[in-house]
């Protein structure tokens, strides 16, 4: 009955409010933490540049398959601390050239960011519809969309899951296009045993709070072109030819040039102290986040209305999100009013995302349709997120499971 739900007067499922999402810090980011402030050096230092090192070291690792990537002259990936993804990629927009008069074409479902960087370079965004299964932009989408004004690709690696980038590479090198991995969702992914960011000209990962890697806000953008790192560098530190830990390291004088009008972009120690050590936990994270979402799959096997995305069987899916399409068809609420049942039952879903074409600005300045990317389009109506974080315990997982069907039980047709 409707009445033994929370939101109708009854006990919530869930003792306590099981997050979205729970950061995991230890004393090693304490300590850390704890030696930069005491060190006098908190902005870009020394740490920042150990954990570019150590970020490119964790994507150039054993499973860095060069002679399967499919750019020729595959090069290890060099790694910039950013203050967060979408510096990155607005970086890369910037270093790669693109401007007014020329197409980017991006997904549909992904964070705004990744469409917003088009707009602040003065591009064009071109969106292309994404795959059911996962909701990965769709290479075949991509090549219909293409024009003789296309210069980029950013493909979003949706909830962990890697595009097809094979594919989507092999349609760059046709077009003579740059591929702009956005990774934010995907540090430990891999596609056909190849790390994603290592596949694309750029990529750009995020630390924001609610990441597989966290360091509050920041975020790391990768090449293997040691020159175009270098324009990169210069292009997200004012322009500056040399930045302050370059400048006051060493024993000689140095006066900085500004080589070009530059941002504030990078990536500072404070950051980096937590950084560090989370990059030594990921592995073990994501060994947790694994298990999770395959209980999650295997507890709510036996509910119809919930269906998760898949997981195709040549990538390593980084298992950021627990996301799961709602069968509007079964049930007598919208998506919207399912979350908030569940909230009250203790459990706090989420959206990821509202499809870039549903916001005003964009809906308004390009008169983008639903019609016009129909996968989305229904996606976004149903699909939630359920909460998935390391630290997750199997009864919290349980309870969120317990909640979901107990509101289905009330809202089943």
């Amino acid at each position: 009955m409707t009445d033994e739900l929370a939101a109708h007067g009854g006990k919530p499922f869930a003792r306590e409010l099981i997050p979205l999402h729970r950061s995991s810090f230890g004393q090693e980011e304490i300590g850390e933490l704890r030696n930069c402030l005491e060190s006098g050096w908190i902005t870009r230092g020394p740490l920042t540049s150990r954990f570019e090192k150590e970020f490119s070291a964790y994507l150039n690792g054993d499973k860095f398959a060069l002679d399967q990537v499919i750019r020729d002259g595959a090069k290890p990936m060099i790694a910039l601390g950013m203050n967060s993804c979408t510096a990155a990629l607005h970086t890369a927009l910037i270093v790669a050239g693109i401007g007014p008069g020329d197409e980017v074409i991006t997904s549909p479902i992904t964070f705004a960011a990744s469409v917003n960087v088009i707009e602040h370079v003065g591009a064009t965004p071109v969106l292309a519809d994404v795959h059911h299964d996962t909701l990965c932009i769709d290479e075949a989408a991509i090549a219909r969309a293409i024009t003789e004004k296309t210069r980029a690709i950013i493909p979003v690696h949706f909830a962990g899951h890697p595009c097809e980038m094979d594919k989507i590479a092999r349609i760059a090198r046709e077009h003579n296009l740059i591929v702009i991995e956005d990774c934010a969702h995907a540090i430990e992914a891999e596609f056909r045993g190849i790390p994603m960011g290592a596949i694309g000209d750029f990529g750009c990962f995020s630390f924001y709070a609610t990441k597989n890697l966290t360091t509050g806000e920041g975020g790391m953008l990768t090449c293997n072109d040691e020159e175009t790192i270098r324009k990169a560098r210069v292009a997200s530190l004012h322009g500056m030819s040399f930045n302050a830990w370059q400048r006051y390291e060493g024993r000689e004088f140095l006066l900085y040039d500004i080589e070009m009008p530059g941002f504030k972009y990078n990536m500072y120690d404070i950051q980096a102290a937590i950084g560090i050590h989370q990059l030594a936990k990921l592995d073990g994270f994501w060994q947790s986040r694994k298990w999770l979402h395959e209980t999650y799959c295997e507890k709510l096997r036996d509910v119809p209305e919930i269906r998760p995305l898949a997981i195709r069987p040549h990538v390593k899916s980084a298992y950021h999100l627990f996301v799961a399409r709602l069968d509007l068809d079964r049930v007598k609420c919208d998506r919207n009013e399912f979350l908030t049942l569940l909230l009250h039952e203790n459990v706090q879903g989420y959206v990821h995302f509202n499809p870039v074409f549903e916001f005003s600005y964009y809906r308004e300045k390009y008169g983008w349709r639903r019609d016009d990317f129909p996968v989305a389009a229904e996606a976004g109506a149903c699909i939630l997120t359920l909460p998935l974080f390391p630290t997750m315990s199997k009864d919290e997982l349980t309870s969120v499971v317990g909640a979901v069907k107990k509101v289905l039980k009330a809202v089943r047709r």
